[in-house]
């Protein structure tokens, strides 16, 4: 079944060169909705591993009072991620091979993350 989310999600997995799958999770890493060619368990492993990270940056850095994460990237499991808030409690995430262009993909996940909070909001 496809759905509004996935529908954006698998846009920006086919827009970026070597990604793998796009996500949309709770802040807490669990996945909501997704589009990836990988097997759907390990996508929703991976994602719940970033949810991990992300909180813990984002704890980190309201610790140290400099203010919330807008978007993150880093390299994982042989990949390339990027993962953006939406709000307090959502994260849109995209996965993909190495290397991975960070200024389009920056600039890509600006869009999908607008795209993504005007279906939820």
């Amino acid at each position: 079944m496809s759905t509004p989310f996935r529908a954006i999600l698998k846009e920006a997995t086919m827009a970026i060169p070597g990604a793998v799958g796009g996500a949309l999770a709770a802040g807490d890493g669990e996945l909501l909705d997704a589009w990836t060619e990988w097997d759907s368990d390990e996508w929703a492993f991976l994602t719940a591993h970033v949810g991990i990270i992300v909180n813990h940056v984002r704890c980190a850095m309201h610790t140290f009072h400099f203010g919330d994460v807008e978007w993150i990237s880093m390299h994982y499991g042989g990949l390339d991620l990027i993962a953006e808030q939406l709000g307090d409690k959502y994260f849109v995430l995209l996965a993909c091979k190495p290397p991975m262009n960070l200024g389009t993909t920056t600039d890509l996940m600006r869009s999908v993350a607008k795209a993504l909070r005007k279906e939820m909001f």
